[in-house]
């Protein structure tokens, strides 16, 4: 399996306001919202940048033909897990799980199967000490657990043809994108593998999903009927799903700032070649900005907490 590859505004605010929690919220950071990490194609480059696109800085660089996506922060924002193909470093495997410091120090590689295994996808758990990722090293591509320095691998999933993963924010669940419908779709599934349940289903289809840090919500991309993918927000359960943004432009790989206002996401404009940017919108569909050129090819977004 290959990766990637309306209600009026009063409405959706109303919406939104009514699944915040009432009293604390239960979240996994700390609710400021630092640095946006995302990745460079074609230089297998994750760069750092603010949260207005100012001030980009470059944390890893790989030589070239090797490929790096999926950058996510450790909830204490000291910490990024991403996926990288570098051949020098591990030439029978497409895609290993590396992680680094925010400022792109004590870089190291997690998986260190011999095989040619692909492992990506990675994210945190709440309390940073485990990652989820996707691997077929179990014969498909499945969710999969370690401890944050790598070992102690536990597969999750079984035959799921899995994509993406997001650790909610009280860590009893994983979200993860699959095909097995024959579509992609939105799953839930808890670290032991127990209670899968599908989140979206036809004629709706939705991937690469991210959880809200209070944990009510989860914002991802969403098509109806095979049209464009739009960033869409819906409860933790899958219910009261709106779209967020609108247009022919296909926006993928969507990310909750820390505080929980705003969507980071990257898009791909329609009829454009080789240039994906990264933008931001309010989760009630206001203040739509891009955060990069249009003459660049970002994506891959992932949000820092301080």
């Amino acid at each position: 399996m290959r990766r990637r590859g309306l209600l009026s505004t009063a409405a959706i605010t109303a919406l939104l306001l009514s699944a915040l929690p009432t009293g604390p919220a239960s979240a996994t950071f700390a609710g400021h919202n630092g640095r946006i990490a995302f990745t460079i194609h074609g230089h297998a480059d994750i760069t750092t940048m603010n949260p207005d696109g100012s001030g980009k800085q470059t944390l890893s660089s790989f030589i070239a033909g090797s490929s790096v996506e999926y950058p996510r922060y450790s909830p204490d924002g000291t910490r990024i897990v991403f996926d990288a193909s570098d051949p020098t470093n591990h030439p029978t495997s497409s895609y290993d799980i590396y992680s680094m410091t925010s400022t792109g120090a004590h870089m190291k590689r997690l998986t260190t199967d011999t095989s040619s295994y692909d492992d990506w996808g990675g994210s945190f758990s709440p309390n940073g000490r485990k990652i989820a990722f996707i691997s077929d090293r179990g014969g498909n591509f499945d969710v999969w657990t370690m401890n944050a320095d790598g070992t102690n691998p536990q597969q999750v999933t079984t035959t799921a043809n899995a994509e993406y993963t997001s650790w909610s924010p009280d860590g009893h669940w994983i979200l993860f994108d699959s095909d097995l419908s024959g579509t992609s779709e939105i799953y839930r599934v808890q670290p032991d593998g127990s209670h899968q349940k599908a989140l979206t289903s036809l004629p709706f289809t939705g991937s690469n999903a991210d959880w809200s840090p209070n944990g009510n919500l989860i914002t991802f991309s969403g098509s109806k009927t095979g049209g464009a993918s739009n960033v869409w927000v819906m409860n933790a359960d899958g219910t009261h799903r709106h779209q967020v943004t609108t247009g022919t432009s296909n926006d993928y790989n969507t990310v909750w700032s820390p505080d929980g206002n705003w969507i980071a996401f990257d898009r791909t404009p329609f009829g454009s070649k080789g240039v994906r940017l990264i933008m931001k919108v309010r989760a009630d569909g206001t203040g739509l900005d891009p955060l990069t050129g249009t003459s660049s090819n970002n994506a891959d977004p992932g949000w820092q907490p301080t």
